[in-house]
């Protein structure tokens, strides 16, 4: 590449786009009072850094219905923290609804209800492990953010940056725009760099 006039386009947006906190972005004037008393300013007067709305905080049915920390959040050891509290709460949740089902002697109606149902079962089976790991990372977090490892900055990470959300032009095929910026987050530079090959299929 070096050899071909120009920069990466990615470097050039995380090296630009470099904020205090980890949250979601948002228009200063579409946060109410409350989240506004918790909101991180940003170079930009118009723009704020609120709380992180992003697929892991809000996927499936479950995680609206438990009590999250959205942040903002000023470092790894308050964001990370938050992120496997979620994951537990999730678990637990899980557990007390199979279980009310089946004191309820619920019956399964439909084939998709039946794969749901099984795949909830699947899962269920596997929260002791998921508990224990969590507590695990739980009890080293401050070994692997120690006060001087810290993210100074976050950037922005637009979470499905691919070649259909990236407009060009037709004649130059230079970029005219970026779309499809719901759930954009600031996060710690370590996650926006996280190798690809090793998010799975439904990252």
């Amino acid at each position: 590449m070096a050899k071909i006039p120009g920069g990466q386009f990615s470097k050039e947006l995380r090296g630009k786009c470099r904020f205090d906190a980890i949250g979601s972005l948002y228009q200063h004037a579409e946060l109410s009072e409350a989240d506004l008393r918790v909101a991180v300013a940003t170079d930009n007067n118009d723009f704020v850094i609120g709380p992180i709305v992003n697929s892991f905080i809000f996927a499936g049915k479950r995680k609206p219905l438990i009590k999250r920390d959205r942040g903002p959040y000023r470092s790894d050891r308050e964001y990370l923290p938050a992120l496997m509290k979620v994951e537990l709460e999730d678990k637990k949740l899980l557990l007390k609804l199979i279980s009310n089902k089946r004191a309820a002697g619920v019956q399964k109606v439909h084939s998709n209800e039946e794969d749901s149902e099984s795949d909830e079962d699947d899962l269920a089976a596997d929260v002791p492990v998921i508990e224990d790991t969590i507590r695990w990372l739980q009890e080293i977090l401050t070994s692997l953010f120690s006060n001087h490892m810290q993210t100074k900055e976050s950037v922005l990470r637009h979470h499905d940056l691919n070649h259909s959300n990236v407009m060009v032009d037709h004649t130059t095929l230079e970029i005219t725009g970026i779309v499809d910026w719901e759930c954009i987050t600031t996060v710690p530079a370590w996650e926006d760099t996280y190798p690809r090959i090793l998010q799975g299929e439904d990252m």
